[in-house]
């Protein structure tokens, strides 16, 4: 190997990593990288340490400049403007307090074997029985709210 191929193989990883942004699947992505880890064991091997590190250097600082200034530069472009969201979705995240459950009486809509969904309130909810088998229409009591788990036992 000679010494033209390594800006040959920095150019290509180059230009394989910024094509990445337009096909999806991080084929040219790996191969650009793989481009440049070559270009710098190319270097190492034919022109030492000292300059292995400084093709090294350079191309993480290119690439540490290059990526800050596309992230800025991007959100306005046509294409940025409709990727990137600008503003909220306008709905918030809705907590869902199972707390408020605890004690209350309600049907069960399906088999809880353990586990199955049960209406409390006019409203479902996925339900774990204590381990006994429930029949669907069976009336149940929340015993125990652990986290997202919401405990029934029969009434």
């Amino acid at each position: 190997m000679t010494w033209e191929w390594i800006p040959i193989l920095v150019v290509l990883g180059a230009a394989l990593i910024w094509f990445e942004i337009f096909v999806p699947g991080m084929v040219l992505a790996a191969s650009g990288t793989l481009c440049l880890v070559a270009s710098v064991i190319l270097t190492f091997k034919l022109y030492g340490p000292l300059l292995g590190i400084a093709l090294l250097a350079f191309e993480i600082l290119a690439f540490i400049v290059i990526a800050s200034r596309w992230v800025a530069w991007f959100p306005k472009t046509k294409m940025g403007r409709e990727v990137v969201l600008h503003t909220a979705s306008g709905t918030a995240a809705q907590v869902d307090n199972k707390e408020a459950l605890l004690q209350q009486s309600g049907v069960t809509i399906s088999i809880c074997r353990p586990s199955g969904i049960a209406e409390f309130a006019k409203q479902r909810y996925d339900v774990i029985s204590e381990g006994s088998f429930l029949a669907a229409g069976q009336t149940v009591k929340v015993v125990a709210v652990e986290g997202n788990k919401i405990i029934v036992r029969a009434a």
